[in-house]
């Protein structure tokens, strides 16, 4: 948790670029809203974390 988001999103660029080299990885932003591994990161203050958020069911 924290409230600096655009650094804490940052942070995490470099060390999931590794991600985008692996084909299956590559097929989860396709499915998803998510361009990127560090969009997958659930990054925030307590009260962003602790939000439901969309999952295969919805809730």
């Amino acid at each position: 948790m924290t409230d600096d988001i655009d650094q804490a999103r940052a942070a995490a660029i470099a060390p999931l670029a590794f991600y985008d080299s692996i084909p299956s990885y590559r097929r989860i932003p396709a499915c998803r809203a998510h361009t990127a591994p560090s969009t997958w990161q659930l990054i925030g203050d307590e009260a962003t974390v602790a939000t439901p958020r969309g999952g295969p069911d919805g809730t």
